[in-house]
């Protein structure tokens, strides 16, 4: 089952439609707050499961956590932007957050004889054992000037995923219809990073 998270800014027929072009069977609507969730027009599914999400983007633990609550009491999942190691220990281990997106751009530079991708064993382990999924931005990544960097974080970070049985995908978070992926390309470009280690 092939998932894409899209940022909508009311394209969300436009973007169902790409969805089913690019061989998409769901698609979630990413929000930043919840009454942009709430007034939600119809959207023509065409064999595409639609979903929505709350997409948090605070350094403060207690308003995520207050944030993540009010998602879970409207069954709306929630997305959490990677800030601080500390913080997102937090957000793995105290809270029902559904993901963490972008851990791979928390740390300015790598240290001298280590990637500082964002993941380590312990946040791994926690991801694994709370069910979270590990998600990477892929529009974010094709604005970035240091590719190369943000690559080999995301190779070492799937590397990770997999010896500790943590989710990590990748997603387009796209703004637009035009700037999604496809489904199969997306996967082969996961596979391709993890195949460098």
């Amino acid at each position: 089952m092939f998932t894409d998270i899209v940022f909508t800014r009311g394209h969300e027929n436009e973007f169902v439609e790409m969805a089913v072009k690019l061989g998409y069977s769901k698609i979630i609507f990413a929000h930043p707050h919840m009454d942009d969730i709430r007034p939600m027009p119809s959207v023509r599914s065409s064999g595409v499961e639609v979903g929505h999400a709350l997409f948090i983007d605070s350094n403060k633990k207690n308003e995520a956590l207050r944030m993540i609550h009010h998602a879970q009491r409207e069954r709306i999942m929630t997305l959490v932007k990677a800030q601080s190691d500390m913080f997102n220990r937090f957000i793995v281990e105290k809270t029902d957050a559904h993901s963490l997106v972008d851990l791979e751009y928390v740390h300015k530079t790598d240290h001298l004889h280590f990637r500082r991708s964002g993941l380590d064993q312990v946040i791994c382990k926690a991801t694994a054992m709370s069910r979270k999924t590990v998600l990477t931005s892929f529009s974010r990544l094709a604005e970035n000037s240091d590719k190369a960097l943000i690559l080999g974080r995301i190779a070492q970070n799937v590397l990770f995923c997999r010896k500790y049985g943590a989710e990590y995908a990748i997603v387009s978070f796209a703004q637009h219809p035009f700037e999604m992926k496809g489904a199969h390309d997306m996967k082969a470009l996961l596979t391709t990073l993890s195949s460098k280690f």
